[in-house]
């Protein structure tokens, strides 16, 4: 059972990675095009509403699902992960309900001052989003990310194709959302008839279950309270919050510029591996702990989570800095120049936020979702900072509220949790990782002047992550312990062995 739980977990692993980069590869170049075809007001709307799409998914509870799901086949009691998948498909739909009737009276009185189409397209979207995090949450709880992952390609490539269609005829912006609501339907049928066969599969009646079958109706209401707190938070911390207020202070057009200049920091870091395997290691890590009880275990794992972001993390930062005005320039427009230094600071800050991934996964584990509503009580921060710094120092002042809240956020997760067991960061790991990252930097700066176009920045690229991987597999940030767990984690095992110690 055990060995079968690390095959599936790797498996999962090399899916998930294997979508995650193609999917943001096409959300890349979907932004290119989207930044070629809008204007900067427009792109500035359809950041404001994208982003208002962001907030109402996270504060949906859907956390719930991935944390006791996992919980209930390691425990053998498929019939409560059936009930409680029920109960959630049930509460979307009424709260949807409910958004759907606030949409529709903040039109009627006035309050939404956006075109009766788009606004319309746009409240299809947002309702399709939901239904897919939904389903979304019950395939990675049960492991199942090959499906997955063929779905989100499948979403991808379709709203990418008919981004472009719809803009080269000048739809705008409400062409995006008519091409993000048709993507985002295939994707929640596709996902949605996945999540239902596997934990509603045909044999289901027949199943035994094991004695005291009864949800723990507590710890999942107070988990999924505590979660949709949390992400209340996320939405107060994050840089949603920016681009609402400097829409509401300084107007659209300003919007846009931020929204360029944070978003696509933001979707460039997370092409980091780590980022994007995190939501399949999660489950794994529950069945672990549900299994050892183990502590110790647990640790391990927030120091190994801390030097895989470390690994990829490190370059990532160090390339989108030194290369980020070429990048600009030649992948995007020149126009967009102008905001710089506020992509420099946003990737940065992103940077920094990647370490919290494994704290939160350690306190979600632990069933302590409370950690993460008390250090989001730094939204109260993030909100008066916002308020006084970006009519004061307009989109510098935005980009220094939420880089700074995002350092805050973590250092106070990290503090809360290491109360419950020992948290330590592997100071070696990283010396090491950023020995390879001087090193690539190194490189960058020397082919710098020499970037001039497409062709130049992509072989710049490749010259400095041969220079970092080069330097990495000499250094070994990962240590025995480490080459131990990756032997057991099949293909994706590999690769890391390449750049962990013998004994």
């Amino acid at each position: 059972m055990t060995e079968q739980l690390y095959r599936k977990t790797a498996e999962g692993l090399a899916y998930n990675y294997s979508s995650s980069l193609i999917v943001n590869i096409l959300q890349f170049f979907t932004s290119v095009i989207l930044v070629k075809f809008l204007t900067v007001g427009d792109f500035g709307t359809y950041g404001i509403l994208m982003v208002t799409i962001g907030a109402l998914v996270l504060v949906f509870p859907f956390s719930a699902l991935q944390r006791f799901l996992p919980q209930y086949f390691q425990e053998g009691r498929p019939r409560l992960a059936r009930r409680l998948v029920a109960a959630f498909v049930l509460y979307t739909a009424v709260a949807l309900a409910f958004f759907a009737l606030a949409v529709a009276l903040a039109h009627f009185l006035g309050f939404a001052a956006l075109d009766g189409g788009l606004l319309l397209v746009f409240g299809i979207a947002a309702a399709l989003s939901v239904f897919s995090g939904l389903a979304d949450s019950v395939l990675v709880a049960v492991l199942e990310q090959k499906l997955r992952s063929i779905a989100r390609v499948i979403y991808s490539v379709i709203f990418f194709g008919l981004a472009y269609v719809f803009l080269s005829q000048g739809l705008a912006v409400e062409g995006v959302f008519y091409a993000l609501a048709i993507a985002t339907l295939a994707l929640v049928l596709f996902t949605g008839i996945a999540a239902f066969g596997k934990v509603f599969p045909k044999e289901s009646g027949k199943a035994k279950e094991k004695a005291g079958a009864r949800i723990d109706s507590r710890a999942v209401l107070s988990y999924s309270a505590y979660s949709t707190l949390s992400s209340l938070g996320d939405v107060f911390l994050s840089i949603i919050l920016d681009i609402w207020l400097v829409g509401i202070f300084l107007g659209a057009y300003y919007a846009g510029l931020y929204t360029f200049a944070a978003k696509t920091a933001q979707s460039l870091v997370i092409l980091s591996p780590v980022a994007m395997v995190s939501v399949a290691i999660f489950p794994f890590i529950v069945k672990k702990y549900t299994e050892t009880k183990s502590k110790e275990q647990l640790s391990y794992f927030f120091g190994l989570c801390g030097k895989l972001v470390a690994f990829f993390a490190f370059p990532m930062a160090a390339g989108l800095v030194i290369f980020s005005r070429p990048l600009i320039s030649i992948v995007f427009t020149p126009e967009y120049l102008a905001v710089s230094s506020i992509f420099i600071v946003s990737v940065i800050a992103f940077t920094v936020s990647g370490f919290r991934v494994g704290v939160v996964m350690v306190y979600n584990t632990l069933g302590k979702p409370q950690i993460g509503l008390k250090a989001k009580a730094l939204f109260a921060y993030n909100i008066a900072a916002d308020v006084i710094l970006i009519p004061a120092f307009g989109l510098y002042g935005a980009v220094f509220a939420t880089a700074s809240s995002a350092i805050l956020l973590f250092a106070a997760e990290y503090f809360m949790t290491s109360r419950l067991l020992p948290l330590k960061f592997p100071k070696a790991s990283f010396a090491r990782s950023l020995l390879a990252m001087l090193a690539m930097s190194a490189v960058l700066l020397i082919v710098l002047p020499m970037i001039s176009g497409i062709l130049s920045l992509v072989w710049g690229i490749a010259a400095g992550i041969a220079a970092y991987f080069g330097v990495a597999f000499l250094a070994k940030p990962f240590s025995q312990r480490d080459r131990d767990f990756f032997a057991k984690a099949g293909i994706v095992g590999k690769f890391f062995a390449f750049f962990s110690k013998r004994a």
